[in-house]
């Protein structure tokens, strides 16, 4: 866990060059935190297959990855005593988890419908970082048709928490 910026960087970055397409959220972070860090916060497992983020207290944690079932009572202690904590948001399963492990917290949960993009063909004209990736995958999903860049979609689900002060 950490509450450094430039560490937090460099745990996104490992997230997004992993899969720069499904952790297009991340890159959104990552982009902010180049520009303004606020006071950023960041877990993640050892081997870095899964992040828990915030870029600022204004913002929900994103939960990005694969947490493992043993993690997620450590965490959500650790989630719940961030100060201003206004949510959590993430895979379904993983954000229910985190929910139910607050009790009394939780003060309304809605659905979220994902785009994932199973093919893309990158623009020529995106630098190769990571967050560049990420960047230009959003900018092309922000079209509409998508069909220019050679994607194939299909739906996700995900989830958002509200959470109440403790």
């Amino acid at each position: 866990m950490t509450w450094d910026a430039d560490e937090v960087g460099r745990l996104l970055d490992r997230r997004l060059a992993d899969d720069p397409v499904r952790a297009t959220i991340l890159g959104t972070i990552r982009l902010a935190l180049m520009t303004a860090s606020g006071e950023c916060w960041c877990a993640a497992t050892p081997d870095g297959s899964a992040v828990a983020v915030r870029p600022d207290r204004r913002y929900p944690v994103a939960l990005d990855g694969a947490w493992p079932l043993s993690d997620f009572d450590e965490l959500a202690a650790v989630i719940d005593n961030l100060p201003e904590l206004v949510g959590v948001n993430g895979a379904v399963s993983a954000a229910e988890a985190i929910a139910a492990r607050l009790p009394g917290r939780v003060a309304g949960s809605r659905p979220i419908r994902l785009y994932r993009l199973d093919t893309l063909s990158a623009p020529a004209d995106v630098q190769a970082s990571p967050v560049g990736q990420a960047a230009a995958i959003v900018n092309c999903c922000g079209t509409g048709t998508g069909r220019s860049h050679g994607m194939r979609m299909h739906i996700g689900a995900a989830a958002t928490m509200r959470l109440t002060p403790p």
